[in-house]
């Protein structure tokens, strides 16, 4: 069974539109690199969700699940509300009804007594498609008697409260920060000691909190790290601890936010076109790019983009280890368990069916697995 990218992942051309009045007749443009190197953005698709966040479990010993009904939140809570305390666990949940839309990282923490929710939303507590920190609440919320608090992730001036800047990598910004937040030890008091810093406290159905210096890798906005406006970082913080190799064998350094993200910068082509819009043969539209109005070169923040491509890596690595049984992998992170959902039911999703036929007929049917009560 080969390894094939497009049964995983999903691959975006990253341009950045806009339209202006021209002599009453609108006018299209957009901004892309120069270089096609950059001009990529991978994401995984729900089977590689599945595979990346089954990657982190066996790595890092955390529980990632996906979630792609958000109204299936609640019942994934409820089932982790009972059991004994400490129990951590982050869901990557899909905000739009379709798949491969925008995702919100969750994580559902109960330890000493008190559960807690925070939200890791890259557009900010208000998010968009009708899943703000509010839908959140009421999902989780609604009718209970002992309300969970929730936390969401917020800037000083709320001017714009998004750190993303492209329109697909909130799905890899949710596994980063899912696994560096899930994997420190006191991440709940520290989302508490991040919100004692937010003055617009007036909020009654979320606590705001400022993103700290080591869950801020990922942002690509860079006004939201600004000392007035943004979340007031220390950027030179330790955050990091980095690997080099040397002659007398590997070492690690101590790295800085604002080291972190020098190292991720790099200096590119921007140009910018005019769009005209093509009708085929078919009567389908088409865009076709016209002359280049300008060209300028920006610093971007690669850190995202480059995850991506190393995100292959890793759910390859699954795939090849769980070739016989990637259905059921995918059923487990699916949080197939919480849910009662039988297998089957994950096999409908076409992103899985496609790559576990493959595998279905290169080995013997996997051991069923009995339905969880």
């Amino acid at each position: 069974m080969t390894f094939i990218r497009a049964d995983f992942f999903d691959s975006f051309e990253d341009v950045s539109a806009s339209t202006k009045i021209v002599d009453s007749t609108p006018q299209h443009t957009i901004k892309t690199f120069a270089d096609p190197t950059y001009q990529q953005i991978i994401v995984p698709n729900l089977a590689g969700k599945c595979l990346l966040a089954n990657y982190y479990k066996e790595k890092y010993g955390i529980e990632i699940f996906i979630i792609s009904n958000k109204s299936d939140l609640r019942a994934c809570i409820e089932q982790l509300s009972q059991f004994p305390a400490p129990v951590k666990a982050g869901f990557v949940v899909n905000a739009t009804p379709q798949e491969g839309g925008h995702v919100v990282p969750i994580i559902y923490e109960k330890n000493s007594g008190e559960e807690a929710i925070y939200a890791f939303d890259s557009l900010g507590p208000k998010g968009l498609h009708g899943f703000s920190i509010d839908k959140i609440n009421d999902i989780i919320n609604k009718d209970k008697l002992q309300k969970i608090n929730i936390y969401s992730n917020d800037i000083l001036d709320p001017v714009s409260t998004s750190r993303q800047i492209d329109q697909k990598s909130c799905i890899n910004d949710a596994f980063v920060i899912l696994k560096d937040v899930l994997r420190e030890k006191n991440s709940l008091a520290i989302v508490k000691e991040q919100a004692k810093k937010i003055q617009h406290l007036s909020h009654k159905q979320y606590i705001p909190f400022l993103l700290p210096e080591q869950w801020s890798k990922t942002v690509q906005r860079e006004h939201y790290l600004d000392k007035k406006i943004g979340t007031n970082p220390d950027l030179n913080k330790n955050i990091h601890m980095k690997k080099s190799q040397s002659l007398f064998g590997e070492k690690k350094k101590a790295e800085t936010l604002e080291q972190f993200r020098e190292r991720y910068t790099a200096q590119l082509d921007v140009q910018q076109f005019n769009v005209h819009a093509k009708i085929d043969g078919e009567g389908k539209m088409d865009e076709e790019r016209g002359n280049l109005i300008s060209s300028k070169k920006i610093n971007m923040n690669m850190y995202l983009k480059k995850k991506g491509y190393s995100n292959i890596g890793r759910v390859k690595q699954q795939f090849e280890e769980h070739g016989s049984h990637l259905q059921l992998v995918c059923w487990d992170r699916l949080a197939g368990m919480m849910l009662n959902l039988d297998p089957a039911t994950v096999l409908s999703s076409p992103a899985i069916a496609k790559i576990t036929a493959a595998a279905q007929e290169q080995s013997s049917p996997p051991t069923a697995v009995k339905k969880k009560t």
